[in-house]
């Protein structure tokens, strides 16, 4: 049952954590009979060794990104954004940006395929540069511990206690996780090798991104590609498959229909991933204007959100804030420039499907832009 492998996938990950403790003890011992830590020093190799801790907490996640993202390159995918830590590197329309940012993750990937061909093949190969990384960083930290006689104390604590962190982000992705928080990269493979149902919803949903990718709008993609996933809460895909509803009726005109898929994933946006809350409530906060025209709720949204939405210039971002300056603050002259700067954006916005429809959805507004143009003038 699902409660018995949550319990196997808590003892699993405590017998993780002991591991890495007894390494990390097994380090300690060994650089105590190796050096000479007394006095003093042994302040200094104590907050040394901290370094290289946070350094081996740093170091394995970045070789585990920065390898699915050189994976997914090799496998012909395009790179969105990699984090680690409180750093992200950003796809813009001006290029990549790095830029601070907070997450509940010590690292992650995105990336989208550029067409639905071998999209299996593409999402495996992907998948399995993570472990690649993680494995590779072990094996150098391993052999720096193996031949640590040849370090010095300075070079040891910097290097070797990276060690412990390094065993268990590989061991955790070597692993399965049978919690709410998602797949490990080995489950997942795994899944993709069994044909999984969940893996094969993951897979079609990568299939819409790379129509998308390819210049197709979200209503112009297959309707049973859409409306062929399953919409079960429990499923770890439940967002996905609703936001990609949410975009078909958005972009199909349908504002009954994209007002209640995106209520069923507003209703559980405290449960989602930061990495993806704030682009969901960027269509909430358009939803409060355009379906449900409550000006009142997103006048509170847009207090919370309006430095994500002027930090990048995308269409979608732009679409959002005209709306918002025409239908709420009644600022017209402004409505105008961010519309037409919207339209013109939407040319480079690197998911063109997306583009398309944000140009779409600003155009829809023509008549009230005209209107407000005319009174300007």
């Amino acid at each position: 049952s699902l409660k018995m492998k949550s319990k196997l996938g808590t003892i699993i990950y405590i017998l993780i954590i002991i591991a890495s403790l007894l390494i990390w003890g097994l380090v300690w011992f060994l650089m105590l009979k190796t050096f000479n830590c007394s006095g003093l020093k042994y302040a200094f190799y104590v907050a040394l060794s901290v370094v290289g801790l946070l350094l081996g907490g740093f170091f394995s996640s970045l070789f585990h990104e920065t390898f699915h993202v050189i994976f997914g390159k090799i496998a012909g995918m395009k790179f969105v954004s990699m984090r680690v830590g409180f750093l992200m590197l950003v796809r813009t329309r001006h290029g990549l940006r790095l830029k601070l940012s907070n997450s509940e993750y010590a690292g992650t990937c995105e990336m989208i395929p550029t067409s639905s061909n071998k999209i299996s093949k593409k999402f495996g190969l992907y998948v399995f540069g993570g472990l690649f990384g993680s494995i590779l960083h072990f094996a150098t930290i391993l052999t720096c511990f193996i031949l640590r006689e040849n370090l010095n104390v300075y070079l040891y604590a910097l290097i070797v206690f990276q060690l412990p962190l390094s065993v268990y982000l590989l061991l955790v992705n070597l692993t399965f996780n049978f919690t709410a928080n998602g797949r490990t990269d080995f489950q997942i493979l795994i899944g993709l090798l069994k044909k999984d149902e969940e893996i094969l919803t993951s897979l079609k949903i990568l299939s819409i991104h790379g129509n998308l990718y390819l210049g197709l709008t979200p209503s112009e993609i297959d309707n049973d590609l859409v409306f062929n996933l399953p919409t079960d809460m429990d499923d770890p895909n439940y967002v996905y498959v609703n936001n990609c509803r949410y975009l078909y009726f958005l972009d199909a005109g349908m504002d009954k229909e994209a007002g209640e898929e995106l209520r069923k994933i507003e209703e559980i946006i405290d449960d989602i991933p930061s990495i993806h809350r704030l682009a969901i409530m960027i269509d909430v906060l358009y939803n409060e204007i355009m379906i449900y025209k409550n000006y009142e709720k997103a006048r509170e949204l847009y207090d919370k959100l309006d430095s994500a939405l002027e930090e990048e210039n995308n269409s979608t971002n732009l679409r959002v804030r005209a709306a918002y300056e025409l239908y709420v603050n009644d600022n017209k002259e402004m409505a105008i420039y961010l519309a037409m700067r919207g339209i013109h954006n939407s040319k480079k916005y690197f998911v063109q499907g997306i583009g398309k429809m944000d140009k779409k959805l600003i155009e829809k507004m023509e008549l009230d832009l005209e209107n407000a143009r005319g009174n300007v003038i």
